[in-house]
């Protein structure tokens, strides 16, 4: 998680304008530099979100939490407005960090059922 914050705090963009703007340029563009200016920005609400999901190791959240934050800036609706983007992206972030937790303990025991068919 660390080392992907420090990726993308080397090429962030670094304007100074407001997030609706980098919202809006982000969906016509999709340019990595905005993507890393609002993952920096909201690194904040990841290490917050992800501690509630304790067997999800580091990379995992990194990886989860780019992802989320791609199909939210796609998905956010500047005009509807009826939240900010922080709170829409903390929402898919934990609704996707639950699922896959979820799909983890799942596995679990799946695996632990065929180990039990075996003996």
């Amino acid at each position: 998680m660390i080392q992907t914050y420090k990726s993308f705090k080397s090429i962030e963009d670094v304007r100074k304008v407001p997030e609706e703007q980098f919202i809006s340029e982000y969906q016509a563009t999709q340019d990595p530099r905005i993507l890393a200016r609002i993952f920096c920005s909201n690194v904040g609400i990841i290490f917050s979100t992800s501690k509630e999901f304790f067997n999800l190791n580091s990379p995992d959240v990194a990886s989860f939490s780019v992802e989320e934050l791609h199909r939210a800036l796609l998905a956010f609706n500047i005009e509807r407005r009826q939240a900010k983007f922080s709170t829409y992206f903390r929402t898919c972030l934990h609704n996707r960090l639950r699922k896959e937790t979820q799909a983890l303990s799942c596995a679990k025991r799946k695996t632990i059922d065929k180990y039990r068919d075996w003996e």
